[in-house]
């Protein structure tokens, strides 16, 4: 996954996070989740703080939250809650938060940063199953979709990042929403 709006081109895999030269050349970071079985999932970059912030997880649940000012020194801090399976997470600039939804025992999870280092939990959105975060500045709103497959919410929408309403699609494509943009 590439970062939008990032000074230095970079992307998530599993285990890693790498950086493009300059040139056609990415070179792989080490993060404090090298060599771990924990996986970043999604990545988020703050214009305003120059900051980019990962989150992921495992199998096991065990969450992870990064974030680097650079793209090559990271550091893990601590999530609003480290069991939970954190998926997505998006800089909402026209409140300054960056917003993480995951999931935990199939209840939805939101948390949220000012700063991408201490996270607040906020109330459960509706809905189940993982998401992916897009942000208009222009509208000053966020959309996610999730991929719950039997869950009647398959699109969460926020204006503050904090308070996510759902809407059905009355089970289009099997609820299975895989992406947003």
């Amino acid at each position: 996954m590439l970062v939008p709006g990032s000074p230095c081109p970079m992307f998530i895999a599993a285990e890693c996070v790498a950086i493009i030269n300059g040139s056609a050349t990415w070179i792989q970071q080490s993060t404090p989740l090298s060599g771990s079985t924990v996986e970043p999932q999604s990545i988020a970059y703050s214009p305003t703080l120059n900051r980019c912030v990962t989150v992921g997880d495992n199998a096991l649940g065990t969450a992870a939250v990064m974030y680097s000012d650079n793209g090559t020194t990271w550091t893990r801090v601590a999530s609003a809650d480290d069991n939970a399976n954190w998926d997505c997470v998006q800089w909402m600039d026209n409140v300054s938060l960056f917003t993480a939804l995951g999931n935990k025992a199939g209840a939805q999870k939101c948390m949220t940063s000012a700063d991408g280092l201490t996270w607040t939990l906020q109330a459960d959105p509706a809905g189940g199953g993982s998401n992916r975060i897009a942000y208009s500045s222009t509208l000053g709103r966020a959309l996610a979709v999730n991929d719950g497959g039997s869950s009647t919410i398959s699109v969460l929408e926020s204006t503050n990042g904090t308070t996510w309403n759902g809407s059905s699609t009355n089970g289009a494509w099997d609820n299975r929403w895989h992406g947003a943009s």
